[in-house]
Order: C-alpha cells, then structure tokens, then sequence
C-alpha cells in the first residue's frame, strides 16, 4: 500500500461497513501508519481491495487487537479487510490472506462481528482453517475471535508493507 492509495482504501473501507469498522480518512491513516503489513490488490490502476494488520508490538489499542496480545506473544493481527462489491467472488480476499501467510511466520489472528453476524465472513475464515480462540464484546459488537496458525513451509519471509 501506498500513501496515495489511501483514499480509494478508505472508501473501500467505508463501502464494507459495519464488517469493518468505520473510520474517517485521517484515522485510517494513523491505522496504516502503525500496521505491519498493509497491502493492496489492483488491476491496472484500480484498487479492488486490501487488508491491514498489525504485529503484538504496535501501538494499536483496539480493543480487539488487545484480546491478542494480552494472550498471545507472536501473531500477525487482522484489522481489517475489504473488496469491493464489483470485485467479489473472484478469490481476491483469498489471494490476500495467502499473501499474508507467505510473509508471516506467526498465526495470524482476527474477529468477525457474531452480532451483528457475518456469517460470510465466518464461513470464509472457517474454509482458510482459522478456529475459534474466544469472544467478546466491543463498540455495540459481538466478535469471535479467530486464529490461524501457520503449517510448515509457510512464513519463509519476514512481513512487510
């Protein structure tokens, strides 16, 4: 990801709301800023979608990033990730966590909303091997908490943006 893709980020963001949380521009450039990883997927010059992740030792104080690290030492934390809604269908999302998990020696981990439910989201997490690893509540929201971790072979690179 790059500075200059951060708007059409953010309105993909927006576009995928309340399964990812809503966020003024300004905000999700502090986000981003504090990430690990922050990647796009593009055709030509058009971006279709991305995901954002942070590692245990960033700033981030999500209450839901903190589930992770008050648990866990190393993981590779989801924040968010969207396509958009043309974009769909086409294993774009899957594309992107493959890339995640190439880069990354650390389970990756993340939430999906139970209430209001995502089951899409649920059912997606669940065919990539993420498991349950708790629940809790945040902002009006019922989450599961989710964890994948990583099989041999996989994380031969350290992450990056």
């Amino acid at each position: 990801m790059q500075p200059t893709d951060l708007e059409a980020v953010w309105t993909i963001n927006q576009a995928n709301t309340p399964a990812v949380g809503s966020l003024d521009l300004e905000a999700l450039g502090r986000v981003v800023e504090q990430s690990r990883v922050a990647l796009v997927v593009e055709q030509g010059s058009e971006i279709l979608g991305f995901v954002i992740c942070m590692a245990p030792d960033s700033t981030y104080s999500s209450p839901n990033f903190l589930f992770f690290t008050k648990r866990y030492a190393r993981f590779l934390y989801i924040d968010r990730v969207a396509v958009k809604d043309s974009a769909r269908g086409k294993g774009l999302g899957r594309g992107l966590y493959e890339a995640l998990l190439e880069q990354s020696a650390d389970p990756l981990t993340c939430e999906v909303n139970t209430v209001p439910l995502n089951q899409s989201s649920l059912d997606f997490h669940a065919k990539l091997g993420f498991q349950a690893v708790g629940e809790g509540q945040a902002k009006g929201y019922t989450v599961r908490y989710l964890m994948r971790r990583v099989s041999a072979g996989q994380g031969a690179r350290p992450p990056g943006r």
